[in-house]
Formats: C-alpha cells, sequence, structure tokens
C-alpha cells in the first residue's frame, strides 16, 4: 500500500475497505471525501459493498474537503460505534449452540474452545511437540535449499491461495505494496499446501491436516465462505525484531465475502525460552475487559482469534522465531 495518501470516490471507497480488512498496521494515511466517514460506517455494518451513494443535492464538480484517516484510525472508529467482538459473534451461525450439543458436528474442537471463541474472541491449545520439533526441521531445510523462499513481509506480488480446491481466494501479498520495516521485521512466504514441496513432506504435510482439521470445525458453527485457507510462514531473525500491534482484519459480521474471519496461528520454536523473547501480546476486546494477554510461542502452542475483533502484536524477539498462520475466509 503506497504511503501516498489518494482519494476516495464513490467507485472505489468499498474497494479500499476491502483492502484494508486484510491488512496488518500501516501507517500511511486514507483520505476520505466528506461524509465518507459515515459509508465507511455503514460498509463496515452490512451494506452490499456495490451500493449506490446517493449525492442529491450536490453538484457533480463540486470539490469535496479531504480528510486523512490511518488505518488505525478507521478501526477506532468502527470500534467506537460497536465493540468488534460482538459484531464478529455475528458470523456464528444462529443455531450454532445447538450444534455443540450434537457431538458429531465437532470432529477435533471440543464444545468449550467454541464457547471460549465466541466469549472471548479466541482460545488456545497444544499440539504435540515431537511433530512440531519434526515439521520445524522440514520447514528449514526448504528454506536452506531455497525451496521455500522467504522474503521480507509486504513486499511480495500477490499470489492465489495457498489451497489449490479455491483459486477465487487471494493472499493478502495482493495488497501489501509496501510496509515501514520498522513496524515489522519477519520475512514470509505464502504456502500452496497442497502443491510441491509441501505436498511432498511428511511432519509439515501432518501438520497441515491439523489446520485442516480445526477449519473443518469452526465451519460447523461459523459462517466461513471458503473452503481453503491462505497459509504464511514467518520467521524472526531475532534482534529485537518485532511486529506493531494490528488486527488482521475489519470486524466482520458475515456481509463481506473476501474476508479474513478466523486465524490460526501455531508456534515452532522447540528450544523456545523465557529470555528469548517474541511473546504474542493479545488485546482482549472491550467488551471482555480489554485485559492483555501474553502467549508464549513454544512449540506446538496454538492460538484461533476471530480475525476482525482481536487486536494483537508481536514482542521483540531475541531469537529466531518461526510460525505457521492460516486465516479462514
Amino acid at each position: 500500500m503506497s504511503s501516498e495518501a489518494t482519494p476516495i470516490s464513490e467507485t472505489n471507497i468499498s474497494e479500499r475497505i476491502y483492502q484494508l480488512s486484510n491488512l496488518a498496521a500501516t501507517d500511511a494515511p486514507l483520505r476520505f471525501g466528506e461524509g465518507d466517514a459515515k459509508r465507511v460506517s455503514d460498509i463496515g455494518s452490512g451494506l452490499d459493498g456495490d451500493f449506490d451513494y446517493d449525492y442529491e443535492g450536490q453538484e457533480e464538480d463540486e470539490e469535496e474537503e479531504i480528510v486523512e484517516m490511518s488505518e488505525a484510525e478507521l478501526i477506532a472508529m468502527l470500534d467506537g460505534e460497536r465493540d468488534p467482538l460482538s459484531v464478529c459473534q455475528q458470523l456464528f451461525v444462529k443455531s450454532y449452540e445447538d450444534k455443540l450439543d450434537a457431538a458429531a458436528d465437532l470432529k477435533y474442537l471440543s464444545k468449550s474452545q467454541i464457547q471460549e471463541l465466541y466469549n472471548e474472541g479466541y482460545f488456545t491449545m497444544d499440539w504435540d511437540a515431537s511433530l512440531v520439533a519434526a515439521t520445524r526441521v522440514e520447514i528449514m531445510d526448504l528454506i536452506n535449499t531455497q525451496q521455500i523462499k522467504l522474503e521480507p513481509a509486504g513486499h511480495q506480488p500477490g499470489t492465489v491461495d495457498s489451497t489449490s480446491d479455491d483459486e477465487n481466494v487471494e493472499s493478502s501479498g495482493a495488497f501489501c505494496a509496501s510496509f515501514d520495516s520498522r513496524a515489522r521485521g519477519d520475512s514470509i512466504s505464502f504456502l500452496k499446501v497442497d502443491e510441491s514441496p509441501v505436498h511432498d513432506t511428511e511432519n509439515l504435510s501432518q501438520m497441515i491436516a491439523l489446520y485442516k482439521n480445526i477449519q473443518r470445525d469452526l465451519k460447523n458453527v461459523i459462517n466461513l465462505k471458503h473452503e481453503s485457507a491462505e497459509y504464511q510462514l514467518a520467521l524472526y531473525p531475532g534482534r529485537g525484531t518485532h511486529y506493531e500491534k494490528h488486527r488482521d482484519a475489519l470486524p466482520d459480521d458475515g456481509s463481506e465475502w473476501d474476508q479474513r474471519r478466523v486465524t490460526i496461528i501455531c508456534y515452532l520454536n522447540s528450544e523456545w525460552k523465557e529470555a528469548d523473547g517474541g511473546h504474542l501480546r493479545i488485546y482482549k476486546p472491550p467488551m471482555t475487559g480489554g485485559d492483555q494477554v501474553e502467549i508464549e510461542p513454544q512449540a506446538g502452542r496454538v492460538i484461533v482469534f476471530l480475525s476482525g475483533a482481536i487486536d494483537h502484536e508481536v514482542m521483540p524477539s531475541y531469537a529466531e522465531r518461526l510460525a505457521l498462520t492460516a486465516w479462514c475466509q
């Protein structure tokens, strides 16, 4: 996203809001015409992205007053109108509590985990540490042999969704033209998990299957519109690298199509210790108390959260920090 602000017209305001929904935090300002802030909130509350605006009483050649708004300001404006968790709770199907009572509907997750996701916006779990350790070895080998190529975050061209069954999903790289390197210090690669080399691995493939298990269960209770997910590998080199507070998507009630709705992160740091840092700091939504919680990025620790409700931040990391993220839309 260019750091130069561009006016948002009646034909491209929805597109720019959609772009924001898949971006992490950046200080690049948005520029809105007078009255656009009201229309932004309308879009966020569920109006169709291509609806017509009423310019009755305005001359076509009338010059609008331009105001600047950063992504953080936009999110703050939307959050001020309605708590982001209450918006994202609308993603859950109306009968989700009834579904939780039917054991057959949940194959992998527990009823309490789903309820925690609904009530708090996130939950954590742990995967087998030996599988995670073996997966890390495979991943580092693929990186060292250039079969997986890492690039500084935000400087990759757009890529098609990481699985091959749905070619309509695009990764956020399509919109990340540039980032201030001071905001985040990781290098990333978007993975096509159903293609080589990922598909040919033993342990990484087993881990991807765990992500898909979570997604299948979530699809029983949450309005997920795509069968596939977007997978990103992120490596922090240590040296105090971090990622500033951000959100993965705008608050979403289910009315938008290509929105990140659920984020799943697994950490692959086999020998992590407290002095290594790199905690994930979670900012709980106001309706749950607004507390901060720090998640240790130790091997096998998994966090699942509602993408449009949870602000989060990667604290300074003083050792290599490896994580695999999946975004379900």
